[in-house]
This record gives C-alpha cells, sequence and structure tokens, in this order.
C-alpha cells in the first residue's frame, strides 16, 4: 500500500506536467494538489513520523497549502506565507535526527524533486529572456 501512494504521487505529478504544457486549467487544479495529497500519505506510511519526520509532514502539508493558495489570482501572498512556513518546517527537519532512509527509498523523492526544480529553473529563464 506505501509504494501505491508513492506511484499516485508520481502519475499526479506526471498529470500535473501535463496540464501545465497544454494549458489544462481544471486538470492542473486537479492534480497538482494531489500530487502533494498522496506524497504527504506516502510519507506518513513510510516513515510513521518518526524523529525529524513530523517537521517535514508539517512542511508537506503547508508545501500543498501553499499550491492551492497559488492556484487562485489572489493567493499569491497566502501561498508566499505557506512556502514560508513549509520552509522553517525542513529547516527544523533537517536539524533533527531522522534515522536511515534506504537509497531506493530517498531516489525517487530525488527525482521528483530534481524534475519539479528543472520545471521551475525553466521558466524562470523563459521569464527573464
Amino acid at each position: 500500500m506505501n509504494d501505491l501512494w508513492l506511484g499516485l504521487a508520481f502519475s499526479t505529478a506526471l498529470a500535473d506536467w501535463y496540464a501545465v504544457a497544454k494549458r489544462e486549467t481544471l486538470l492542473e487544479r486537479i492534480a497538482k494538489p494531489l500530487t502533494l495529497v498522496f506524497l504527504f500519505l506516502w510519507f506518513i506510511k513510510r516513515t510513521s513520523l518518526q524523529g525529524g519526520a513530523g517537521w517535514f509532514a508539517i512542511g508537506l502539508f503547508f508545501s500543498l497549502v501553499g499550491d492551492i493558495a497559488l492556484l487562485f489570482e489572489r493567493g499569491f501572498l497566502s501561498g508566499l506565507a505557506a512556502f514560508f512556513l513549509t520552509h522553517l518546517s525542513y529547516l527544523v527537519a533537517i536539524n533533527t535526527p531522522m534515522g536511515d532512509i534506504p537509497l531506493f527509498l530517498s531516489l525517487p523523492i530525488a527525482i521528483l524533486l530534481g524534475m519539479s526544480a528543472a520545471r521551475l529553473l525553466r521558466r524562470i529563464a523563459s521569464g527573464l529572456a
């Protein structure tokens, strides 16, 4: 069941990227938050919120709030505040011992984060050009 949540997170992330590329607003408004919901569920099941994992879960929650806020025109400041709280949660989590995470578990997360960062950098670069 744990891997099902991760698979669903990956699938909805792909659907979100497709929706952004094709400017399918309705699909994006559904897929974007669902990606984090599934990732949040996978993370809770996988870590049982032991050690610093609870702070990472709080960060994921605030990230979900920020993503939802940014889907609306007037949600920028709310989204900004939510992502600020996300980063604060991650800072606390990084400084809390979490235990060992096997490579095969952290690799899918690293790939998803890398793909997300590439998408963001592409948007920034096109805006600067």
